[in-house]
């Protein structure tokens, strides 16, 4: 395997060597995919974080909705207690 690898290097001094075009195309290619699996990956997250917005957002005028008839409910109760004590 080693030796496969060294067909590909071409030696410039006894300290550093550089790759040969196949060696560089293929680390290149390599970096592509990294750089693609990676927006993709982040792609998802913003996609999943979006529907859990979308999620929040229903859940939250739900909530206001529940609040908005708790609040007109108590102030119903609040005139029918003020008009039982008018009568009594």
């Amino acid at each position: 395997m080693f030796v496969k690898f060294l067909q590909f290097v071409r030696f410039y001094c006894g300290f550093c060597f550089c790759c040969c075009n196949l060696c560089n195309d293929f680390l290149k290619a390599q970096h592509v995919l990294t750089i693609h699996f990676y927006f993709n990956s982040i792609y998802e997250e913003l996609t999943s974080l979006r529907a859990k917005v979308i999620a929040l957002e229903h859940d939250l005028h739900k909530s206001c909705q529940k609040a908005s008839k708790n609040h007109d409910l108590c102030y119903q109760l609040e005139k029918v207690k003020l008009l039982n004590c008018c009568i009594h």
